[in-house]
C-alpha cells in the first residue's frame, strides 16, 4: 500500500470512529434528528421501533387539522383524542397525501391499513371515508352516501369489486365507478342506483306514493345493516324481519315469517311486478326480498353479509306478493 493510500485509509478509520463517538452513523442519522414521544412514541415502540417496519423517524412530530403526525421511513402514525393512533403507509399513504392527508375531508385514519379479507388488497377508513388499493385498480377513495352503499353490497367482496375511480359529478349527481359497475348518487332526492357495467341502472328511486313504494324506501335505508338471525329491526335484521319491519314503517303489519308471508297478500305474476313488491325464492319457501323494480330486491342475505342490493338473476325465484 503506498503512502497515499494508506494515509487515506487512516483518515477513513478516524472520520468513521469520530461519527461513532458522536452517534451519526449511516443508516442512524435521521433518528438522531427526532425522537417519538407521547402516544405516537408508544405506537412507534409497539411496532418494533426503529427495527420495525416503521424504521426511523423522519422528522419530528407536528401538528395537523385535527390531531398530531410524525413520519417515519415505511409510514406515518397519526394520533387525535377522537381517533387515537393508526399509521398509514405505501401506495394508500401517498394517494392519502396527495389529496391533502388531514387538511382533506379524509381527515384522520380511523385503523391503521388493513388487508381485504378475499381479494389481494388493503384498505383505510378515514374520519371521511376510505381509500382501498388493488394492484390491478391502484388507490381510490370512495365516501358519503356512495360508501354507505357500497358497503351495503359487501364492500369488494361482492359484484362490485374495488373502485376504479374516485367520486365524481355526474349528470344529476355524483357518481363512483368500480371494477363490476358504478354507484350513482341523485342530487335532487338523495337516491342512490347501482349500474352493472355495460348495462343500464339496476336500481332506482322508487316513484309515486304506493304502499309498497313506501316500504321499499323504508328498506333501502337499511342497506348495510348486518343480517342477524331472528332480528327484527331497527339495526339488525333477517330476511323477512326487513319486510316486515319496512311494512310496519307506512302502516302495514304483514306475518312475521317468509313462508307466512307468502300466503297473505295478493299474489302477482313475476311479468307484473311493481316496486315494493315481496318476492319469495326457493322451494320450499326459504327467503324474501322487496322488489326494486329493475330486476333486484333489497333484502337480508344470510349471516356474515349486510342488507344490499342483489339481482334476482341469483336467486332462485317462487312466487311474489302485492301487500297494500
Amino acid at each position: 500500500m503506498g503512502v497515499m493510500s494508506r494515509l487515506r485509509a487512516v483518515v477513513t478509520v478516524v472520520a468513521v470512529a469520530a461519527a461513532v463517538v458522536t452517534g451519526v452513523v449511516v443508516g442512524q442519522a435521521q433518528a438522531q434528528n427526532c425522537q417519538p414521544y407521547g402516544a405516537i412514541g408508544g405506537y412507534w415502540q409497539s411496532a418494533d421501533a426503529g427495527s420495525g417496519w416503521l424504521g426511523s423517524c423522519t422528522n419530528d412530530e407536528n401538528s395537523v387539522p385535527g390531531g398530531r403526525v410524525e413520519a417515519f421511513v415505511g409510514g406515518a402514525v397519526y394520533w387525535s383524542p377522537q381517533t387515537d393512533t393508526h399509521s398509514a403507509k405505501g401506495a394508500i399513504r401517498a394517494y392519502f397525501n396527495s389529496m391533502g392527508a388531514t387538511s382533506s375531508f379524509l381527515g384522520l385514519p380511523l385503523i391503521d391499513e388493513t388487508p381485504t379479507p378475499t381479494r389481494f388488497g388493503a384498505f383505510n377508513h378515514f374520519q371521511g371515508g376510505s381509500i382501498y388499493w388493488s394492484p390491478a385498480t391502484g388507490a381510490h377513495e370512495v365516501h358519503g352516501a356512495i360508501r354507505d352503499s357500497w358497503a351495503g353490497q359487501s364492500w369488494e367482496r361482492d359484484w362490485l369489486g374495488f373502485p376504479t375511480s374516485d367520486e365524481y359529478t355526474a349528470s344529476g349527481g355524483r357518481r363512483s365507478d368500480f371494477q363490476g359497475g358504478s354507484i350513482v348518487w341523485d342530487s335532487s332526492n338523495g337516491a342512490i342506483s347501482f349500474v352493472r357495467s355495460g348495462t343500464a341502472a339496476v336500481s332506482t328511486p322508487p316513484s309515486g306514493s304506493t304502499v309498497g313504494a313506501r316500504a321499499l324506501a323504508a328498506a333501502r335505508t337499511k342497506i348495510g345493516a348486518p343480517y342477524v338471525w331472528g332480528g327484527n329491526g331497527p339495526n339488525v335484521f333477517d330476511c323477512s324481519g326487513l319486510t316486515s319491519w319496512a311494512y310496519r314503517q307506512v302502516g302495514v303489519t304483514i306475518p312475521r315469517v317468509a313462508e307466512d308471508q307468502a300466503r297473505a297478500g295478493s299474489y302477482v305474476s313475476r311479468d307484473n311486478l311493481q316496486a315494493g313488491d315481496l318476492v319469495f325464492f326457493y322451494n320450499p319457501i326459504s327467503h324474501v326480498g322487496i322488489y326494486d323494480g329493475n330486476g333486484n330486491v333489497v333484502n337480508a342475505p344470510d349471516v356474515g353479509q349486510n342488507v344490499k342490493v342483489t339481482p334476482m338473476q341469483y336467486l332462485s325465484y317462487t312466487t311474489a306478493r302485492r301487500y297494500s
